[in-house]
Formats: C-alpha cells, structure tokens, sequence
C-alpha cells in the first residue's frame, strides 16, 4: 500500500513537473509538487533532467535543428522507466 501510494506521488509528481514546463501551474498543484520535490530525489533529479533536455532542445531550435523521437523508442524508453520505478 505504501509503495502504490508513493508511486502515485511520484507519477503525479512528474506530470506537474512536466505540466509546469509548459504552462504556469495552479496555487494548489504549485504547492503540491514544492512539497513532493523537498522530500523526493528522484523526482528532484527528473525535473533538473528534464530542464536540461528542454534547455538542450531550444539551443537546437535556434540553430535550425530538429529532433523528433519516434513511437516505438518512446515506448521502449517508457518501459524501461516503469520497470526502474517497479523495482
């Protein structure tokens, strides 16, 4: 029970964080992911890779670059984190 609730935490964690890349995030769910980051590293350490590949991306942008990954790596990728937070 413990373990399912900390991954709903952790999922719900990184959907804000990822929410929050893209639009500024409601008083409620700003203070959630504050909370859930000051006590999680992983989490902490999804949302600074996540500022990197974003950083990484719009330097690439401004040189004209494109980068698309495609379904099948996507979803290969996603199995490979489900399997790492499963542990």
């Amino acid at each position: 029970m413990i373990k399912l609730k900390i991954l709903y935490n952790c999922l719900a964690a990184t959907r804000l964080v990822s929410k929050g890349q893209h639009k500024q995030l409601n008083i409620k769910d700003s203070l959630s992911l504050k909370f859930h980051l000051a006590f999680c590293k992983c989490c902490q350490s999804f949302q600074a890779d996540l500022d990197f590949v974003k950083e990484n991306l719009m330097e690439m942008d401004e040189h004209g670059e494109k980068y698309f990954l495609n379904e099948a790596y996507k979803k290969e990728l996603q199995k490979i984190v489900l399997t790492e937070i499963n542990k």
